[in-house]
């Protein structure tokens, strides 16, 4: 399908929030990358929450429209957002309307239709599973649905891996052609400094572990909580990297558990490089996920990881190196398993990194600018 645009794009990338998740740290990547060459905005539904400070990573090019909505869930927040964010729109004048994440599809379709000029192309970003394996009868009916009618409506429909690419047009043949691999945004030079200096260093005494990302229930860090109690894992912490709806119940459970002494809750941070650089493991025990920008920032420094088959491309991810390991989704005592067997792998693989080259941020900012016909 070839896709026309025209001379001078502007571009319009619709985000629910900036509230600290992967999506919309991305989404300020995206933003602040395509408006080197065109110009650009990022819509905001919900008011941004000052304490993860993603809007002051904003680069001055880009031209930020907020809606100024908290309501408390998102569909409410998208319902009452729409009405303040047609005028915006409509002033901007958006060549090309993208979805940030799949979670604001329909808010975004229906944006693209009210507000941008005619002739506007619009495209999605999927970035979580259309349907899960816990939705069942009438709700997986309805996202199937919903999803084809969006799909139809798309010049383009951006996913993060070849394997979701192959996965979507399996499950939507009549949209197959709009399904384009693009990398995400996510690995900065400062990546391959923090690999250099893990290349050059002694493993520590203590083997760090590392889960990084909202305390949300899609991550289950329940089970790795769990996980965690149940192993056997002498000079070994565990540090949780995030902040969400969950703190206070995680806290009570790491209490309940009586692993305060090995586990670290260290609230929510900008930058995770920090971290990353002295982690034995990444680990991952997500419920679902699209691609996780965690996973590829932890191979691009080297370091392994754990992660649940929890989206299409783990097990590509964890087949890389011997040091990587790939469990079922909810299995506890697989995850403990994995745990206890990272303590004997190297906690440094540097080869890891070269997978992680699509999602260089030159490279994915390239990449999405062809998917939407934008040449920069």
């Amino acid at each position: 399908m070839t896709l026309q645009s025209p001379d001078k794009p502007r571009i319009l990338l619709v985000s629910h929030s900036l509230a600290g998740g992967g999506t919309d740290r991305v989404a300020v990547f995206l933003a602040n990358g395509m408006a080197q060459s065109h110009p650009t905005a990022l819509l905001v539904v919900r008011e941004p929450e000052a304490q993860f400070a993603l809007s002051a990573l904003l680069d001055p090019k880009v031209t930020q429209l907020p809606c100024g909505q908290k309501r408390g869930g998102r569909a409410m927040d998208m319902i009452l957002g729409l009405a303040p964010a047609i005028p915006l729109v409509r002033a901007f004048a958006p060549t090309h309307v993208m979805a940030t994440g799949n979670n604001n599809s329909l808010f975004s379709l229906i944006l693209h239709k009210l507000a941008a000029p005619s002739g506007a192309q619009f495209f999605v970003k999927v970035t979580n599973p259309i349907v899960r394996a816990r939705d069942k009868g009438l709700k997986r009916w309805w996202r199937s649905f919903l999803y084809r009618r969006v799909f139809a409506a798309c010049a383009g429909v951006l996913v993060l891996s070849p394997e979701e690419q192959a996965k979507l047009r399996a499950d939507f043949p009549k949209q197959a052609d709009k399904f384009h691999f693009v990398g995400n945004p996510y690995i900065t030079n400062r990546f391959a400094a923090l690999a250099d200096e893990r290349a050059n260093a002694s493993m520590p005494t203590t083997r760090h572990f590392v889960a990084i990302g909202r305390l949300h229930h899609q991550k289950n860090l329940p089970l790795l909580l769990d996980a965690w109690a149940k192993a056997t894992l002498p000079n070994a912490h565990l540090t949780l990297v995030g902040e969400g709806p969950d703190r206070a119940a995680l806290e009570a459970q790491i209490a309940d558990l009586g692993i305060a002494d090995s586990v670290t809750m260290a609230g929510y941070h900008t930058d995770i490089a920090p971290f990353l650089r002295g982690a034995s493991a990444l680990v991952l025990s997500s419920d679902y996920e699209g691609m996780p920008a965690v996973a590829l920032e932890a191979m691009a420094v080297g370091c392994p990881l754990i992660t649940t088959d929890s989206y299409p491309a783990a097990g590509s991810l964890a087949a890389l190196s011997n040091a990587c390991q790939l469990v079922p989704v909810r299995d506890r005592d697989a995850l403990t398993q994995a745990l206890q067997a990272a303590i004997h792998h190297d906690w440094n693989v540097p080869d890891l990194a070269a997978a992680t080259a699509p999602y260089e941020i030159d490279t994915a900012i390239a990449a999405h600018l062809a998917a939407m016909n934008c040449a920069r």
